[in-house]
């Protein structure tokens, strides 16, 4: 993954359109674990967003919705087939914790926060299927990592904020971190629209 990061970053750079000191990584859901995983292995970011996602494999594998995928396979479908899906599929590993535990802890964001040198922006929602738990202890590694973090988390919401008063707070908190970091974009007329 760490290559074509590096490809894809290399692209936007190329284009003379981007400062390479202001790209912020964001991602939600499985962009989100994905996000988390790329900022330990790179230092091209000028900051992190994570939003409702999960940062250990091991016990999103066996937490909900792990659980619930077993129990309730008609109503939550193949969500954690992606595990035991064939390596280099979506987000297959090929193999299951009882086969590999390895791999599991090597890809864990959580038990790589020192390795994040970027600040980072988590949010998350207590009615979310991904546990909030996974960020509650995202955050704590952060923190005891002596790392720069925020965390923000919703109650009353599922995957997302989706109370108008909420999304209008994401969006502001959002913009503060940019902002607070010297990242957030800035329009002038040189730049393509």
């Amino acid at each position: 993954m760490d290559e074509a990061v590096d490809a894809g970053l290399d692209a936007i750079l190329a284009t003379g359109h981007v400062n390479p000191n202001k790209i912020v990584l964001s991602g939600f859901s499985q962009g989100a674990v994905s996000a988390l995983y790329v900022a330990a292995h790179s230092d091209r970011f000028a900051a992190i967003i994570a939003r409702n996602g999960w940062a250990d494999l091991t016990s999103h594998y066996f937490g909900p919705p792990g659980i619930y995928s077993i129990l309730a396979p008609d109503y939550f479908g193949s969500e954690f087939i992606r595990y035991e899906a064939q390596a280099g599929s979506e987000f297959g590993i090929g193999r299951t914790p009882f086969e590999d535990p390895e791999i599991f802890y090597r890809n864990s964001p959580v038990l790589l926060a020192s390795d994040i040198n970027a600040p980072v922006l988590l949010m998350h929602s207590d009615m979310d299927s991904f546990s909030m738990d996974q960020f509650d202890e995202m955050y704590s590694a952060l923190l005891r990592a002596g790392k720069d973090a925020r965390y923000v988390r919703y109650w009353g919401e599922g995957h997302g904020p989706s109370s108008p008063a909420n999304i209008r707070d994401m969006w502001e908190r959002l913009d503060d971190f940019l902002e607070e970091l010297g990242v957030a974009p800035t329009f002038t007329e040189e730049q393509p629209s």
